[in-house]
């Protein structure tokens, strides 16, 4: 996203079909040709302010983060001010597909864990804690093309 979030709502823009938010400034300039869809840079926890944006709350939108503690907390958030917001590339079929480029991380939690739990899925809470608890580490930009392609492209839009 270049232009700051007031000026979008100034902008007379078509309605994309669906929006995809990525966490990764790189996986979202090497993404494929994904047509009707708007797609931004979420910058991790700032992704709320995305959440600003009127179409958004009109528009199918997707999140794409890291398959770790702070990429979940980060879907949490971005969940906490558009409900609907579905995620993808983060889940447990991702990992599997993916197991030699997991790495191990020790973080600390930024948001509480109530606030997380209540704004993950059952199967993104298990992953979630599963990649807190095992300091497990899965970063988008290491998920080979031939993962995001096909998964992106079965996305609802």
């Amino acid at each position: 996203m270049l232009a700051p979030v007031k000026e979008w709502n100034r902008c007379a823009f078509t309605t994309p079909t669906w929006v995809l938010i990525t966490e990764n400034r790189t996986s979202l300039l090497t993404l494929p040709d994904l047509p009707g869809c708007l797609a931004l840079l979420g910058k991790g926890y700032a992704v709320t302010r995305l959440a600003r944006i009127d179409k958004l709350h009109a528009t199918q939108t997707c999140y794409w983060g890291d398959i770790d503690q702070h990429g979940f907390e980060i879907l949490a958030s971005i969940r906490s001010h558009l409900p609907k917001v579905l995620s993808c590339l983060m889940n447990d079929e991702t990992l599997a597909r993916c197991r030699d480029q997991v790495a191990i991380e020790n973080v600390e939690a930024t948001l509480p864990p109530e606030f997380v739990a209540a704004h993950l899925t059952p199967t993104e809470k298990a992953l979630w804690e599963q990649c807190a608890y095992g300091h497990s580490r899965l970063e988008q930009g290491r998920i080979p093309r031939e993962v995001i392609i096909p998964a992106l492209n079965a996305l609802p839009g």
